[in-house]
């Protein structure tokens, strides 16, 4: 009898449909996790150039940044132009920058994006409690309950309703951190907090920055992404 040396169609068939079962489920999680990375390499790019840009300013203008922003005011458009013109602007290679919607969760007039010549672009807008700063990997996206296209910081930052040892009675003075305003300290505030917490039904999710950070600011196996 002659010996068969070539497949039949039906086993080349079912070969090629395994093959594009598992195609199909590695080429998504690939993808994430290149996306996750770039984000990774720009937030930690962000985290540094931002404080070095406000160390630089904050000795040419001889004001600390807790000096900054007026405590206990909502900014308007105009006075976040001022702000960003002063401290920001003469440090940071801006393309352009523009209003945009505020955030639900914040009774902050206006925020203001300021997009960078490197195509990254934060956010920022000043409230009662002092300044926050969201950083955009993508300026066309900055949804801020997104932790996917939003990373919450905050500066000269006072939390006028924390409690006894909350960690942010403290300000966030002369340089920017991720946000933790009302923070107990925890892990499992961090992740489990309905409004700030780092999960997929909290309101704002300003936590998982500083989740970020305590895991060497790689995204976690269960970040919300």
């Amino acid at each position: 009898m002659k010996k068969r040396l070539a497949f039949t169609l039906a086993e080349v068939l079912i070969t090629l449909g395994i093959v594009g079962v598992i195609a199909a489920m590695a080429v998504p999680m690939l993808i994430t996790a290149t996306q996750k990375k770039v984000a990774e390499t720009k937030l930690k790019h962000f985290y540094s150039e931002i404080n070095n840009v406000m160390r630089l300013s904050a000795n040419d203008n001889g004001v600390d940044i807790d000096g900054w922003v007026v405590r206990n005011k909502n900014y308007n458009e105009a006075e976040l132009r001022n702000l960003i013109n002063t401290y920001f602007a003469p440090y940071l290679k801006i393309a352009y920058m523009k209003p945009v919607e505020k955030n639900p969760n914040s009774n902050a007039q206006c925020r203001m994006l300021v997009v960078l010549q490197n195509s990254t672009a934060f956010s920022i807008y000043v409230d009662a409690n002092g300044g926050d700063i969201f950083f955009h990997p993508d300026p066309s996206k900055y949804d801020f309950a997104n932790p996917r296209h939003s990373f919450a910081f905050q500066m000269t930052k006072t939390a006028t309703d924390a409690g006894p040892g909350r960690l942010d009675n403290f300000n966030s003075v002369s340089f920017v951190q991720p946000y933790i305003l009302n923070w107990d300290g925890t892990k499992n505030m961090l992740k489990n907090d309905s409004r700030f917490g780092c999960n997929r039904t909290s309101r704002s999710k300003q936590y998982c920055t500083k989740y970020i950070e305590m895991n060497d600011w790689k995204i976690p196996w269960d970040y919300p992404w």
